[in-house]
């Protein structure tokens, strides 16, 4: 339904400005705006009272409203900073040992490690585990986290990392501010493609594990580590190449194209000629008809012989 000005009864469309009274509540464009004498203050035109609180919230769009956001409830949106670890042994189950670089920290910076140790874990042909949710401070970090623990075994139970999900902050879906500042939950709209229903993860649908376990680059082996500091976890991968190393890491189908087409262009040697010419056939053309070294001594051993 199109929004009217209270004041002039125009729709107000995206790219107006739209401004509410805080003390009649109503809403009017910016075409409409009144100024008091001194041009300092706003006044609403409907009841006069000067509204220059509002002044700074002129192309804010406003917030979602307690019905808007009903929805949003039992939606969970991936978090790409944050990784959720199943499989960790429980003598690690520390978040001082999991901050350390041997572990975690040579992934990159972090800001929150929070470790699952109330529910353990017991899966068959593996160790007592717990899970744990490492929160770092840039994307890229969680990823390559990720990319390093695939397929990694510690201790006879093997490690599975993914992306974290997160719930929308309850301050949020009641259109009030959160005064936690240690609040890890989300405060604005997720992205779509991003956004799953609980039904999706428990049921654990292709969509939610292709997006949460991405699947590291098949020559993810041929990047440099970081360093060769000692570690429990694998080592990060440097995964920016560096122009000498493009033609050294090269896949293999590619040397060998690569040298079939050397050897197509090769100008030194003539190639073979595989139809005959005119009195000189095949044989002769690749010397078949030569006789070998062994060919030649055996037959100086015969005339020895004879002799």
């Amino acid at each position: 339904m199109a929004l009217l000005c209270s004041s002039c009864q125009q729709v107000i469309n995206n790219t107006d400005s739209k401004i509410t009274c805080q003390f009649c509540g109503s809403v009017f464009c910016s075409r409409c705006l009144r100024y008091n004498d001194d041009q300092q203050k706003i006044l609403c035109p409907r009841c006069n009272q000067d509204i220059d609180l509002l002044q700074d919230r002129l192309n804010r769009p406003s917030k979602p409203s307690i019905v808007s956001c009903s929805h949003l409830v039992d939606v969970r949106v991936i978090q790409r900073d944050l990784v959720y670890i199943v499989g960790i042994p429980v003598q690690f189950a520390n978040e001082d040992i999991l901050l350390k670089y041997e572990f975690f920290g040579q992934y990159g910076p972090i800001k929150k490690v929070v470790v699952n140790s109330t529910h353990i874990h017991s899966l068959p042909n593996q160790k007592p585990s717990v899970s744990a949710y490492i929160t770092f401070r840039n994307n890229d970090d969680a990823l390559e986290c990720i990319y390093s623990l695939e397929n990694f075994s510690i201790d006879g139970n093997q490690l599975k990392a993914s992306f974290g999900t997160t719930k929308y902050c309850s301050a949020f879906l009641r259109g009030t501010k959160c005064t936690n500042p240690d609040c890890m939950y989300l405060h604005h709209s997720g992205e779509q493609g991003d956004s799953f229903s609980k039904d999706e993860i428990t049921g654990s649908s292709s969509r939610f594990v292709d997006m949460t376990r991405p699947s590291r680059p098949s020559d993810y082996n041929d990047y440099l580590k970081q360093d060769k500091r000692p570690s429990v976890f694998p080592p990060r991968r440097i995964m920016k190449k560096s122009p000498n190393l493009v033609k050294k890491m090269a896949p293999k189908e590619t040397q060998r194209n690569s040298f079939l087409e050397m050897l197509a262009h090769e100008e030194d040697e003539l190639p073979i000629v595989m139809e005959d010419p005119p009195g000189i056939s095949l044989t002769s053309q690749l010397k078949l008809n030569r006789p070998s070294a062994r060919t030649v001594f055996n037959a100086l051993l015969m005339e020895m012989d004879e002799t």
